[in-house]
């Protein structure tokens, strides 16, 4: 059969980096095509070569056998080549027609937009997909299951004949992916192209017709969906070059439950969430991206809010409605981005360490002597090894593993109840996340009740003393060493075992 698009031996590396090898794959007309792998595999980066937003440094693209050169997104667009990202793209303040239409509008002959022709337009588009949208409506008005609709609209109006879906049901009910699949079946019967990236096993066995496995920047196999079976294609994915399945020992700590209790958090993105965080104990919760995680944390430290739920720490419940509160009542927050959201990076090491006890350093009038800073700041660097020219060190020169070691001190000062962490180890090296892992380890030990949020099943493995699983803002699952595997862990994360 002939091919719609066809990836040949393309290769690309970044500095000191090969993210792809010579990896090829093909999309027929018509069919919905997987494209599976770990974090870190390299499905992003192909999908943005394909798209036009990298370049390969070697190999060859193909559409319907004629050789393109793909230089920019627009390209890709003028070729018949769409993508949808998991953060949708529309413009809330626009109807949903001119989204559909943006940058190609209609006009009438003397240059204005013509808009009889703009609305009656995107909504045969509309209806083609076979969705009950009417084109004249906001898109802010719009759920998000909907607003998705506007974006593959749009595709289908470019005339795509190659349509990229990124974990296009990350932010769906099930309901909702429903009427996305039965819009997908009529993409295939228009002869379009589909490439589905998808953490969700159950889903990709139910819409796609072939699988391809990327691991490590190398195409694994490509295999015909019905041909392979839930734990054949997480043993694909995952390989046998590492132990996935090294688990923390059970621990000897005397841990005391219920220190922290969470009970039925619910907002949009969280439904239902009840667990708990002992004295003492590490509890890690896992999940894909956009299964929920950052969200709890989150909600937990009063960036965001609930509509329903509690919280209580040693059993008195808590009133948390902003960070600050959360400061005050005894937790400690560790964001997913220490960049964006942990660090000062203008600030020196001194006094980003120093930045959540200043109510407690602070003199009269308010003012902080820069030598207790001083002293707090080289405490803190030689418990925790960070490697700096001292506490009048800029943050923004040392390397993520030591920005993320001054996040965590900062913390550390405040003696925190409950510590929080999201995605702790995110661009550290190995060597400095066995170190962070310690660290964990010795703060738990001293009493503090430690939640680690991570897409990283290893590391969720590695320094857990209790496993929770989180999907589609749910709990899902739960698990205490020995009894855990990476295929296991991997399964639940994913649906697999639906």
């Amino acid at each position: 059969m002939e091919s719609a698009l066809s990836i040949i031996s393309v290769s690309k590396s970044f500095p000191g980096v090969q993210v792809l090898k010579n990896v090829s794959m093909d999309v027929r007309p018509g069919e919905v095509h997987a494209l599976v792998g770990e974090n870190g595999a390299g499905k992003s980066t192909l999908i943005n070569i394909i798209s036009g937003v990298y370049r390969p440094d070697s190999g060859e693209i193909k559409l319907f056998d004629e050789t393109v050169d793909i230089q920019s997104s627009h390209q890709a667009r003028r070729l018949g080549i769409n993508t949808v990202y998991q953060e949708l793209s529309v413009v809330p303040q626009l109807t949903v027609a001119e989204n559909i239409f943006l940058g190609r509008e209609p006009r009438t002959p003397s240059g204005f937009f013509d808009w009889n022709t703009l609305f009656k337009e995107a909504q045969k588009v509309i209806d083609t997909i076979g969705y009950e949208i009417d084109a004249r409506t906001r898109v802010d008005t719009l759920p998000i299951a909907e607003q998705q609709m506007v974006e593959i609209a749009r595709c289908v109006s470019a005339e795509s004949k190659i349509i990229i879906m990124d974990e296009p049901t990350s932010s769906l009910s099930r309901t909702e992916v429903l009427k996305l699949f039965k819009t997908i079946e009529t993409l295939k019967s228009e002869g379009i192209g589909i490439i589905y990236v998808s953490h969700e096993m159950n889903e990709i066995f139910e819409i796609t017709d072939r699988i391809t496995v990327l691991r490590n920047g190398e195409i694994v196999t490509t295999v015909n969906t019905d041909e392979i079976t839930h734990a054949e294609l997480v043993r694909l994915m995952v390989g046998r070059e590492v132990d996935f399945d090294e688990v923390k020992e059970p621990t000897t700590k005397e841990i005391e439950p219920d220190l922290l209790r969470v009970e039925g958090f619910t907002n949009s993105r969280l439904h239902d969430v009840t667990f708990s965080v002992g004295k003492r104990e590490i509890v890690g919760i896992v999940g894909i991206v956009g299964s929920g995680k950052t969200e709890l944390a989150r909600a937990l430290f009063g960036l965001d809010k609930v509509s329903h739920g509690k919280i209580t720490l040693e059993g008195k419940v808590l009133n948390i409605d902003s960070p600050l509160s959360a400061i005050k009542q005894g937790l400690g927050y560790v964001t997913e981005s220490r960049r964006d959201d942990g660090l000062a990076l203008v600030l020196c090491v001194r006094e980003n360490t120093c930045l959540v006890i200043l109510d407690q350093i602070a003199k009269l009038l308010g003012f902080v002597r820069q030598g207790d800073e001083n002293s707090l700041a080289r405490q803190s660097m030689s418990e925790l090894s960070i490697k700096a020219t001292g506490p009048n060190q800029r943050v923004e020169y040392l390397s993520g593993g030591n920005q993320q070691k001054v996040v965590l001190s900062k913390w550390l000062l405040r003696n925190p109840k409950v510590l929080v962490l999201d995605e702790p180890t995110r661009g550290i090296d190995v060597g400095t996340r066995q170190e962070f892992y310690s660290l964990l380890e010795e703060v738990s030990e001293k009493g503090t009740g430690v939640l680690v949020l991570t897409s990283d099943v290893r590391e969720a493995m590695r320094v857990s003393d209790r496993l929770l699983i989180m999907r589609k803002g749910r709990i899902v699952g739960e698990l205490k060493p020995p009894n855990i595997s990476y295929t296991q862990v991997l399964e639940i994360m994913t649906g697999g075992t639906e």
